[in-house]
């Protein structure tokens, strides 16, 4: 009964001694997440696994676990390295202490997760061109206003024309002070 879980599981399981070193038995999805043959993963360690194997807290997990989970980085027979996530839980068969280890490949999720920033990114940078496009185009309406009223001959008046052509000044300098403060 237990056997058919195991081997029609979709999630990679093997099954490690208590030093969790050995290899003892994987069933076919950790076969295919691996890319090993049965015969050629009952010769590995789980440190032939392990994309780092020298890594500092490789050594804790799975030795001591009791439903304990981590996300470390494994490689698959072809050397290609993928991230996964573990599971690991100690149990007893004909009294010998063994270790079954859960495997996820979070190559997908991680895909995911990174899709869901990159339109976030979008979005926030959509909103920041629109939000720059309104501040600059309200100095420059203003300005190509101003310019109109001199050019048309409308302000006669020197008093005007002074005005007017302040105003131009103080709004070509706030599209100065925001191009500035953009970069």
């Amino acid at each position: 009964k237990y056997r058919h879980l195991f081997t029609h599981a979709s999630d990679a399981i093997i099954v490690v001694d208590a030093d969790g070193e050995t290899v003892l038995d994987a069933n076919k999805a950790a076969l295919e997440l691996y890319g090993y043959t049965d015969a050629d993963f009952l010769k590995l360690t789980s440190k032939d696994l392990d994309a780092k194997p020298d890594c500092a807290n490789c050594d804790q997990a799975p030795k001591d676990a009791c439903m304990d989970t981590s996300t470390r980085f494994q490689k698959k027979a072809d050397g290609s390295v993928f991230p996964a996530e573990f599971t690991c839980v100690g149990f007893l068969l004909n009294g010998k202490k063994l270790i079954m280890v859960l495997t996820r490949d979070l190559t997908e999720r991680r895909k995911a997760a990174e899709a869901e920033l990159l339109k976030e990114r979008e979005a926030m940078q959509r909103k920041l061109v629109s939000t720059v496009s309104h501040e600059l185009c309200t100095p420059i309406a203003v300005i190509k206003a101003s310019a109109e009223t001199l050019i048309q001959g409308t302000s006669e008046n020197t008093k005007t024309r002074a005005r007017v052509l302040k105003i131009i000044d103080k709004q070509a300098n706030r599209l100065t002070g925001l191009v500035k403060h953009l970069l």
